[in-house]
């Protein structure tokens, strides 16, 4: 039995929740906004602001995704989408040594402008 839009609004879902719900929204987008989630997906990550904090989280995670292998890190390149839509920034083919400085500036010389 599926509830209606009023029944989940009494629940006390948002309606952004709720688009979510129905498909109308992201469920990803909503997480990362408002939950400050990060997510990884093989080597791309997708995070609502860049920070010497969220570069560490994503070294960490990356670290174990790889089996905390030096040998196979030093020879991957990753990909950082960083806010949404006009606002949004990518950086692309990032090498793992600027991931693990915990230094955004160096990001700059990744800034994708396609």
């Amino acid at each position: 039995m599926s509830m209606s839009h009023k029944e989940l609004r009494d629940k006390g879902l948002s309606d952004e929740e709720i688009k979510c719900i129905f498909g109308h929204a992201s469920a990803t987008e909503h997480a990362i906004k408002n939950f400050n989630w990060n997510r990884i997906a093989g080597n791309n990550a997708h995070v609502l602001q860049i920070t010497p904090e969220v570069l560490r989280k994503l070294a960490n995670s990356w670290f174990e995704i790889y089996n905390e292998d030096y040998s196979i890190l030093d020879q991957k390149t990753f990909n950082i989408e960083v806010g949404f839509g006009r606002n949004g920034v990518i950086y692309r083919d990032v090498p793992w040594t600027v991931i693990e400085s915990d230094d955004p500036s160096k990001l700059l010389t990744y800034r994708s402008f396609n």
